[in-house]
């Protein structure tokens, strides 16, 4: 896409009243969104490019996040994409104990089984051992992003929560659970707990122009609410702390919810 092309989408969005978003996990993506004034950016910046090998944040990267942050352009992390790969080569992941919360027996058995790791075998690097795939993630894209992020979170950048939830076809990102896990990498990465709270509540509301419906308790508005045993604000457990979830006002227990209700 060039500049004439994003001008004429911009135009067309801004006259439907629609929010100017762009998918962009890339340097050189999100400073043509920044250039393009784009409302939101989704995706962390995992991919440098040519300036993948620097350890330290570059200056050109450093730029234009201040200009993200200065313009409170809306960002999705989505730090937990890479985690979702990471996943096939962790040991320990099928193994958390809120893994038969979300989703059944059967279904855990089967993506310990030879078929059920298809994609492992798809994003695998000439059959390099398990350990080394892992470092190698961690030493590359979620280092990179990890740094981005720490930077915009000391700007206080206009963050909006976002999981991307499935990334791609792997079990590293399942519905129940991946929202926890990235909330977990954004306090890793430097978020404060109000920053996360901001994020998954006022700050997507008012990016997406729903703030008059949603994102905070208030008479007339929809009735989309958990109840916690702790608050948010003190610690970032207290959102494993859930007694109650309401959809429009119709509640449920969170032991209804789980996939092992039954048992």
């Amino acid at each position: 896409m060039g500049p004439g092309v994003l001008a004429d989408a911009r135009k067309a969005v801004t006259q439907a009243g629609l929010v100017r978003m762009m998918h962009a996990n890339s340097f050189e993506a999100q400073k043509f969104a920044v250039e393009g004034h784009v409302d939101v950016i989704a995706h962390g910046m995992w991919n440098w490019g040519d300036l993948d090998k620097q350890t330290e944040l570059p200056t050109e990267i450093r730029n234009v996040l201040d200009q993200i942050a200065k313009e409170k352009i809306g960002y999705q992390p989505t730090l937990q994409v890479m985690q979702g790969l990471r996943a096939y080569f962790d040991p320990e992941y099928l193994k958390m104990t809120a893994i038969p919360k979300v989703i059944p027996a059967e279904m855990i058995e089967w993506f310990e089984s030879p078929e059920g790791k298809w994609f492992k075998r798809e994003i695998a690097e000439h059959n390099a051992p398990d350990a080394a795939m892992c470092e190698g993630i961690d030493r590359g894209p979620v280092r990179r992003v990890h740094q981005v992020v720490f930077y915009l979170a000391g700007k206080d950048a206009n963050f909006l929560f976002a999981t991307d939830t499935p990334s791609a076809p792997t079990h590293g990102n399942l519905p129940g659970l991946n929202g926890y896990l990235e909330m977990q990498q954004l306090r890793s990465a430097g978020l404060s707990l109000e920053q996360i709270f901001r994020a998954a509540t006022i700050n997507n509301a008012r990016e997406f122009k729903l703030d008059s419906q949603l994102g905070t308790i208030e008479p007339g508005k929809i009735a989309d609410l958990i109840l916690l045993r702790k608050s948010p604000l003190e610690s970032l457990e207290a959102y494993d702390t859930i007694v109650t979830v309401w959809v429009h006002g119709r509640p449920a227990s969170r032991g209804s919810l789980a996939a092992d209700s039954s048992k």
